[in-house]
């Protein structure tokens, strides 16, 4: 679809040369010599697996082949599997009058509208296009044509919104316009097919929530040809693009995410569902860059004209209806293409070039020494991402065989794949240096991606409250230690699978059961990352972050088990320390953070206490401990703090939780006792300064904490405000984020202590 997409936006498109001028030092070191020899060495490889199909076992292992030069050129990589539906044709009959016909190709919607259709039809002369019919005739009509020598026909008819485009071979549409009846009878009769295709995602610099670019190329190729051009190349450009970006420094605080999209020729399908299945992270994405069909004699071609056509403003958010999500837009076998209905048709209409991206752009090509083509929509994966609101561009270099079994590895010109490497190089750092200069501002609103996903998950009937030491404790902490590595946060040495082993001994049972006699030996686990500090005279030094993951199981009440979630006490802090480990290792502070997911804090503080006992990093290299530990949200214009008044971080704390309209206040008097009886406590006691972080409490609430704390009423229900979940994540990331960066680190106040 994309190619015929592309010599359309050619034919219309306003195509600008401009005069390039050499290298003037804004990239890191030029490309390596070798890059053409490598880029040539994929595009063989990936064409010696043979014809690439979607849904095939060769379109399979293309997609371990680049996984693994990913991993090998030391970049992380992984496959993404995802499912597609495809409609096959089985059986077309096609009547004028008494004559049969065979069409090449249909036009149609195989799956909101019928398949079959009698009635008149139009002839759509292709040679004369002045005799069609005006556009309100032909809309919801069967219309023929021959696509044979223009197959941008199909997307320009297409526009007019017919019922059937029947695509006649030249002879058979002479054949048809000799006819005297205007009525045609077409059956058609087939199948939804099941298929699998793969993406390959690699990743650069920081995590999310940083500011991201994508980088992308399509793996597979047009049902049986080689592919070489479209897309080996584009392929191989991408993976050489990783290589040399991994050489280079990319900005603290931006992360370059690097996609190889499988099904590409049915439709977009793999960015489609890329889209789909990331919307939320795709929130933080600021552009998409794509190649496609690198290897032509001509001009590289950039798109970049266009303006902001119909792209939506919420980043992240698409436009493609629900029914033809997951389905190939065009038939595996087949010839057949969708014809889509005004609310996907507009999607293939849509770009997001805003005005800070054609400027980078324009910025680009001036330091170029080779020609540049500037071209409006290119017809590839990148419009999946401007259907969703984020700024795209395409780099390519057509070279006309594409789509036929002339493709082949002896026709890319490789010098075409080295200028298109290095344009993208260039558009992508342009890019880059512009999120840089607006990161501060940017990380003040940095968010994970959905605390309340945690806060679900780990307060869910299935976990059956995180008892310390139960299988369903164990999952919590699994859990964790996958968020905090998905995270970017390291595994300390001498903690490298995150855990820290806690035994210890109940002295009193809780259930009755076995397990919890007293006496009976515990094993549970404390759950610890870290994410290095930048500066080096600091990172020595930590600020730990804390939340207990545990609570108090499953229990009899009157008479019959009831599940006591923890949603409140103390899923809510787990969200705020995992969204905290996001967005700070997204841009690491001055200082080291230390995360610990702490157990068994319900049966005495044993995690934390064991910690302590037994630390994995020196307690002298601990400046500060910040708590997360809570019982609920009874004033959401607040937040509270215990031991606020013991320590000079009071500037810090209001500070951090004023731009989420968070009023600091200590713990009210009457529950100050709560300070002493958290994981706070533990580091107190070994004379390091200590906060505990919850949500907004006052003296007048203890009808609601009555309600919540330590109950089974503690769970996720209409009374639970994740809306101040997100405020409450940012400010105490934001607090911790302070404190890691201060040049000095507050400490106890007189007597505090």
């Amino acid at each position: 679809m994309k190619r015929s997409v592309r010599r359309t936006v050619v034919f219309i498109a306003l195509l600008v040369l401009v005069p390039l001028r050499g290298w003037n030092g804004t990239v890191e070191g030029r490309l390596p010599a070798d890059l053409g020899v490598r880029a040539k060495q994929h595009i063989e490889a990936l064409v010696k697996i043979g014809p690439r199909q979607a849904g095939t076992l060769n379109e399979g292992r293309a997609a371990e082949y680049i996984a693994e030069q990913f991993k090998a050129m030391g970049v992380p990589a992984i496959i993404e599997p995802f499912n597609f539906e495809s409609f096959e044709l089985a059986r077309i009959d096609l009547r004028i009058g008494d004559e049969n016909f065979a069409p090449v190709g249909l036009g149609m919607d195989p799956y909101s509208r019928g398949l079959n259709y009698s009635g008149t039809f139009l002839l759509l002369d292709p040679r004369a296009p002045s005799s069609w019919p005006a556009p309100a005739a032909i809309e919801g009509k069967a219309v023929m044509t021959s696509e044979a020598d223009d197959p941008s026909l199909h997307f320009r008819i297409a526009a007019l919104q017919p019922r059937f485009i029947i695509d006649l071979a030249p002879k058979d549409f002479d054949r048809a316009r000799g006819s005297k009846d205007r009525e045609l009878s077409l059956f058609i009769q087939g199948n939804v097919d099941k298929g699998i295709s793969r993406n390959v995602v690699a990743h650069l610099g920081s995590n999310l929530p940083a500011p991201q670019i994508v980088v992308g190329a399509h793996l597979d190729a047009f049902r049986d040809c080689p592919g070489a051009n479209d897309n080996a190349s584009g392929i191989a450009a991408l993976l050489e693009l990783a290589r040399f970006m991994k050489g280079l420094k990319i900005p603290e605080g931006i992360g370059l995410t690097f996609i190889a999209f499988g099904a590409e020729e049915a439709g977009i399908l793999g960015s489609r569902r890329y889209v789909e299945r990331h919307a939320d992270e795709l929130r933080h994405c600021r552009l998409a860059l794509v190649f496609d069909d690198l290897g032509g004699e001509g001009p590289v071609q950039v798109e970049r004209n266009g303006g902001q056509a119909e792209a939506p403003k919420d980043p992240g958010v698409g436009i493609i209806p629900q029914t033809y999500q997951g389905r190939t837009w065009e038939g595996l076998r087949y010839p057949w293409r969708i014809l889509p209905p005004p609310a996907l048709f507009g999607l293939l209409g849509t770009c997001y070039h805003p005005d800070w991206l054609t400027t980078s752009i324009d910025e680009a090509v001036k330091e170029l020494d080779f020609q540049v083509q500037f071209t409006g929509i290119q017809g590839s994966d990148q419009m999946s991402f401007a259907q969703a609101g984020i700024a795209t561009s395409g780099v390519g270099a057509v070279n006309g065989r594409g789509h036929t079994q002339e493709d082949r590895s002896e026709t890319v010109h490789i010098e075409k794949v080295r200028q298109c490497v290095e344009t993208a190089c260039r558009i992508i750092q342009k890019t880059w240096h512009r999120l840089e200069s607006s990161l501060p501002e940017m990380q003040k609103n940095l968010m994970p991606a959905d605390p309340m996903a945690h806060v679900r998950f780990l307060a869910s009937d299935e976990l059956r409250g995180r008892k310390a030491g139960s299988p369903e404790g164990d999952i919590a902490a699994r859990y964790i230690a996958e968020r905090f590595r998905a995270a970017g946060a390291e595994a300390l040495p001498s903690a490298p699978d995150y855990f820290q082993d806690v035994v210890w001994q109940r002295k009193d049972g809780l259930s009755g059961s076995p397990s919890d006699a007293a006496g009976v030996p515990i094993r549970a686990r404390n759950v610890v990352g870290f994410i290095r500090g930048r500066e080096a005279s600091l990172a020595g030094e930590f600020v730990l972050l804390i939340a207990h993951y545990d609570h108090l199981g499953a229990r009899s009440v009157n008479g019959a088990e009831a599940i006591f979630n923890g949603a409140r006490d103390n899923a809510m802090g787990v969200a705020a320390l995992l969204a905290a480990a996001e967005i700070l290792a997204a841009a690491p502070p001055a200082r080291s953070i230390l995360l610990l997911a702490s157990t068994a804090e319900e049966e005495g503080m044993t995690g934390s206490r064991f910690f302590v006992e037994h630390p994995l990093v020196p307690l002298s290299q601990i400046a500060f401990v910040l708590n997360n530990d809570g019982a609920g949200v009874y004033d959401p214009g607040i937040w509270c703090i215990g031991g606020l008044e013991k320590t000079t971080a009071g500037p810090l704390a209001e500070s951090a939780g004023r731009p989420f309209g968070l009023v600091t206040r200590p713990y009210p008097e009457k529950y100050r006792y709560l300070y002493s009886e958290g994981d706070s406590i533990s580091f107190a006691d070994q004379g390091i300064p200590s906060l505990t972080v919850s949500p907004g409490f006052a003296e007048g609430d203890e009808e609601h904490i009555r309600k919540y704390i330590h109950t089974p009423a503690d769970r996720v229900d209409a009374d639970f405000d994740d809306a101040y979940l997100f405020r409450f994540c940012q400010a105490y990331a934001g607090l911790s984020r302070a404190l890691a960066n201060a040049k000095t680190v507050p400490t106890w106040v007189k007597d505090g202590q």
